[in-house]
């Protein structure tokens, strides 16, 4: 397999190098095998022909008379593992001595190098054939056709804030000097995975973690799609994190931060956009708000804070982390998390405000993460790890919850270890929301008031 496996990798590259030569590039990210080959006539033409010539056929000739001498196993094992070490080296210390120069090169030009690469032309056109042919073709699955709110029940106005890299445990250790808040209580919840767009599309599915995949999550319904069936007004409100897959079947209304400084902090999202919603709300309505914000991500901590949150020190302030200490590192996020809890708080705050307003009116906030963080353990740091060797670190996240309803301490209390299942169903339950699709075993409420 060595020799035909070789040749073909010349010939695509060749095809590479003369596609991006001709300005028909080849991008893995989208890959789309029709669009590609369109005007497939630019290959009959002599240049490419000489390249493949040149590139392709002569060099695979050579190869086939080469004759291949593999020797033992144990002395050619011993020969690949030297020559790895060796070069390893050589290409290390190389490293070391340009390395501040092409570490912006290297994180500018990805998409480049994704680009020349024959194996990502190999895996996008793997991945494109299982899609087209070997996936299977999933029907859209419809829980509810009609849910609604129970007549019953008074008007809610639930502020749901999303967030990215919390950690159960440093959550819970950062303590505002005000003191505890009022009515909010904290536990740990399980995520689905460990980047984003998996999790945050597991959260609002109706899928119970075992089963869950993005395939069939996108084929059926989900929590948005329910509440604005049933009559929910649903705002999202973002720092450069929209909705998408999510809210595409269902009728929302999205906002984002508008600031000229070239990092906008999640603040903007608290003063400007938050305060506006609430201000133009229905209080008769059912709605739901809910807040993406941009903190905590990696690797660089110290830019989802202003300086007056620097507590904790000495900070990490610089993208090459590897010059930062464990503990430095630790800090700058422990003062991410402050700045953030500290926005948690203005919302809780400008909620019940709006709530003294409206005297028949309930309210409740929910605060929970995305994914957590590793900083160290293990020797792992940020996120990203598959979940199948995932830390507890980067798979166990915060769940706060601010509402005069709940019992005090009764999350801490209840004996079932929480996932993303609860927040779908406990939103479904906080609107009083009747519907085929919603398990009172999943709900907050239900689990705290029995």
């Amino acid at each position: 397999m060595f020799k035909p496996l070789i040749i073909i990798l010349f010939f695509i590259s060749t095809v590479l190098l003369f596609s991006n030569l001709s300005g028909k590039q080849y991008n893995p990210s989208a890959f789309n095998f029709s669009e590609w080959v369109e005007g497939g006539g630019r290959f009959l033409s002599f240049k490419f022909i000489s390249m493949l010539l040149g590139l392709w056929v002569a060099p695979s000739l050579i190869l086939l008379k080469v004759k291949v001498d593999w020797g033992g196993l144990k002395k050619e094992g011993l020969n690949y593992i030297f020559t790895i070490v060796l070069a390893s080296l050589f290409l290390f210390f190389i490293y070391k001595l340009i390395e501040d120069a092409v570490t912006p090169i290297y994180k500018s030009a990805r998409m480049t190098r994704s680009e020349v690469i024959p194996y990502h032309f190999i895996d996008s056109s793997n991945k494109y054939i299982q899609q087209i042919w070997f996936s299977p073709v999933l029907n859209f699955t419809i829980f509810d056709k009609a849910p609604y709110i129970d007549r019953k029940s008074a008007p809610k106005t639930v502020l749901l804030i999303i967030s990215k890299s919390i950690r159960s445990d440093l959550f819970n250790q950062i303590v505002l000097s005000e003191g505890k808040q009022v009515h909010s209580q904290t536990t740990r919840i399980e995520a689905c995975n460990t980047f984003s767009d998996s999790s945050l599309q597991c959260m609002f599915s109706l899928l119970s973690a075992p089963e869950y995949s993005e395939l069939k999550a996108s084929h059926q319904q989900n929590l948005i799609d329910l509440l604005t069936l049933a009559g929910v007004n649903v705002f999202w409100l973002s720092n450069n994190q929209p909705c998408g897959i999510i809210c595409q079947k269902s009728d929302i209304e999205e906002r984002g931060v508008t600031c000229d400084q070239a990092n906008c902090l999640d603040e903007q999202l608290f003063a400007n956009l938050l305060t506006d919603t609430l201000n133009n709300l229905n209080p008769a309505e059912s709605n739901l708000i809910v807040i993406r914000t941009k903190a905590v991500g990696s690797p660089l901590y110290s830019k989802f804070y202003p300086i007056d949150y620097s507590k904790y020190t000495p900070e990490c302030v610089t993208l090459l982390v590897r010059r930062c200490s464990d503990q430095a590192l630790i800090n700058s996020y422990k003062n991410a998390l402050l700045y953030l809890k500290s926005m948690l708080e203005r919302a809780a705050a400008q909620l019940f405000a709006f709530q003294s307003r409206h005297s028949s009116l309930e309210v409740s906030l929910i605060f929970t993460a995305e994914f957590g963080e590793s900083l160290g353990e293990k020797g792992l740091y940020f996120h990203g790890t598959p979940k199948a060797i995932a830390p507890e670190e980067q798979l166990t996240v915060p769940i706060h919850i601010v509402d005069p309803r709940l019992p005090n301490n009764c999350l801490s209390q209840t004996h079932t270890n929480l996932t993303y299942n609860t927040i779908p169903h406990s939103l479904l339950g906080q609107f009083h929301i009747k519907s085929k699709a919603y398990k009172h075993s999943f709900d907050i409420q239900n689990l705290c008031l029995n």
